[in-house]
């Protein structure tokens, strides 16, 4: 018995709810017996159509004539019903011989029972053939590129490419040429001649009328010849010039067309409109200057040339002005003034008082545990360029964690690197489970089984969540758990950190919206920084965040998500009034006009590129460097106990 769906219509392709339908034997003026709605209770015949005019029935399989009336409309459609069991059968004998077919195909296509086997067997640039533990797919083929298994294609189960199969369905209602539907049976999709249709909305075109309807009728769009309708928006020609913003008795209410001011009409301004960012805490090497970007303490940064900027020390004679200022404690001493004033004006400044801690190189070098909490860009080279500047400040970093970051500049999927927990993609609501679309929980036990997984497998994974139980605080449970740092290092066997990096927000600017991302970040950074100090009570915590390119996109970003970003990561460590929790502010710490990727196809004729950043997320080169380069006195201090 299958389940039909029709739709009752005019001759212009107009709907007709509550028309008659009649069901016949093929050829015949005898009624079937045994109709049934979708939810398998019995149907009359005749029956109704619905108020969309969908006509909806199952009967035993055959040949039938499904006749529909509505006033003098009166028309007949040939329906076939088929049970398609045996064709499920079939299908599901076939994927037994295709997987049957499979196990031969590995047999003979240098399959091995694990990636370790599998790059034992083959050499450099060679590929293999792994079983899959993913539901859904059952081969994953790898390369052997020196040494490391890199993922090249996956090939999905016959169960996989049946499920889908399953849910598209063509249909024989007349100028009906796709549906869709879920696992209920329940349509999803509807394409005909002239209507795209889904339970959220519906669009059609027809005699020259295009509309955009929502999912209970109302009216989104409405196109003619003449007019548009975009809710409370009309558009329609004029005989006068220009474009005229017009009011409902036609009144003009500005001319789109009309000359702009002259820019001494236009009050100027300001490059400190909504305020600066900085924090006034600045750890340095005595081998090496820290730069400060005045461009990246504005939250419009695009106004950056129009701000002179000046840092000078209290107890010596060292003063700059420029972009960007270097500084170093063992030059400027212990203190300093930034002054910030907009060009043009000279009596109206921003002053902060600097603190600058100066980090000797160490000898001989101090060991220091450090676990390095962050995403993307701290998993590419972060822990191994963090260590390689830390070592020439007489550091002997040990890092600890879960997931190795890569190395080489090149690979974001190699484990070449030092232990942390820098995951691709996460943002702060990953780590609590504030986010559950992303990460997956070990459950208690599972510790080893998470160790051995590769480490694209172990990405999704949190490590840091346990179930929430009923002594925990409603204040950190998250979608039932807990982001619990103690739990954490018990069930991994780890020694305690002595600095804790917290690196997250790039993603949350990703994510989140302007209206929601301070109230999100706070929240999350309240339970991981107070679960941090709770676990290890003498670790330094030091909350930091990238900056980001300058370009429109990330310079929007920077005022919309960013800024509140970086003071409610601020006003978090303020509330907590807890003076090992340390703001680095790294994001006005490196070059936002340097060192991303970009496009280097389709030189011009003098030998440049042109175009934008391809990437303007990661920093490469010589940013990447710079950024570790600023974060390592910060490390270093927080570990000597100098902040």
């Amino acid at each position: 018995m299958e389940l039909k769906n029709y739709f009752a219509q005019d001759d212009q392709g107009n709907a007709l709810p509550g028309a008659t339908c009649y069901v016949y034997q093929r050829g015949t003026e005898s009624l079937v017996q045994g109709l049934y709605k979708a939810n398998g209770v019995s149907l009359s015949n005749p029956f109704k159509a619905d108020d969309a005019g969908k006509i909806q029935f199952a009967a035993p399989n055959g040949l039938y004539d499904l006749r529909v009336v509505q006033g003098v409309r009166d028309y007949r459609i040939q329906v076939q019903l088929n049970d398609l069991d045996e064709g499920v059968a079939a299908v599901k004998q076939a994927a037994d011989r295709a997987e049957a077919a499979r196990d031969i195909a590995l047999q003979e296509a240098n399959a091995a029972d694990s990636v370790e086997e599998g790059l034992l067997n083959t050499s450099n640039g060679e590929t293999f053939q792994v079983l899959s533990p993913v539901d859904g797919a059952y081969l994953i083929t790898y390369q052997n590129q020196a040494g490391v298994a890199v993922e090249l294609r996956r090939y999905p189960t016959a169960d996989a490419i049946e499920a889908v199969r399953r849910l598209v369905k063509t249909s024989s209602t007349p100028n009906t040429h796709l549906e869709v539907f879920d696992d209920e049976d329940a349509q999803m999709v509807s394409i005909t001649d002239d209507l795209f249709q889904t339970p959220a909305f519906s669009i059609a075109s027809k005699d020259g009328v295009t509309t955009i309807e929502g999912a209970e009728g109302e009216l989104i769009l409405y196109a003619d010849s003449s007019r548009i309708l975009l809710g409370g928006l009309e558009i329609e020609p004029t005989f006068c010039p220009g474009i005229l913003v017009v009011d409902a008795e036609d009144a003009i209410l500005q001319d789109l067309c009309a000359v702009p001011p002259l820019e001494s009409e236009v009050e100027p301004q300001s490059p400190f409109d909504d305020g600066l960012l900085f924090a006034p805490v600045i750890a340095t090497a005595e081998h090496q200057d820290a730069y400060i970007y005045p461009q990246c303490l504005l939250t419009h940064r695009e106004r950056g040339q129009d701000v002179v900027a000046t840092v000078s020390s209290t107890t010596t004679a060292m003063a700059a002005t420029g972009k960007p200022l270097a500084v170093n404690a063992l030059t400027y001493g212990p203190a300093a003034v930034l002054n910030l004033r907009a060009t043009g004006v000279a009596d109206q400044r921003r002053f902060m008082a600097l603190t600058l801690k100066n980090v000797p190189t160490q000898s001989p070098a101090v060991p220091v545990k450090i676990l390095f909490i962050g995403d993307s860009i701290g998993n590419r080279q972060g822990g191994t360029l963090l260590k390689q500047n830390l070592a020439a400040m007489g550091i002997d970093a040990t890092f600890i964690g879960t997931i190795g970051g890569s190395a080489v500049s090149t690979a974001n999927t190699v484990e070449d690197g030092e232990w942390g927990e820098c995951r691709e993609g996460w943002e702060t609501g990953d780590f609590t489970f504030a986010i559950t679309d992303r990460v997956k929980i070990i459950a208690p036990g599972g510790e080893q089984a998470y160790r051995e997984l590769g480490k694209q497998e172990r990405w999704p994974i949190n490590p840091f969540l346990r179930a929430a139980t009923a002594g925990d605080s409603a204040d950190i449970v998250r979608n039932g758990y807990v982001f619990d740092a103690a739990f954490y290092q018990a069930r991994f066997g780890f020694d305690a950190p002595d600095v804790v990096i917290q690196a997250l927000g790039t993603n949350d600017v990703r994510d989140r919206t302007d209206a929601t991302i301070y109230d999100h970040v706070y929240a999350n950074d309240r339970i991981i920084n107070d679960q941090i100090r709770k676990a290890w009570p003498a670790a330094k915590i030091i909350r930091t965040l990238p900056g980001t390119a300058f370009n429109d996109v990330r310079n929007e970003l920077w005022k919309n998500r960013y800024a509140p970003l970086i003071r409610a990561m601020q006003r978090c460590a303020a509330d907590r009034a807890d003076p090992d929790t340390i703001i680095a502010p790294l994001w006005a710490m490196t070059n936002p006009e340097a060192a991303y990727s970009y496009s280097t196809a389709d030189a011009a004729n003098d030998g440049f590129n042109v175009g934008d950043w391809g990437d303007a997320v990661h920093p490469i080169g010589a940013s990447r460097h710079a950024l570790y380069q600023a974060m390592a006195p910060f490390v270093a201090a927080a570990a000597l106990d100098i902040i």
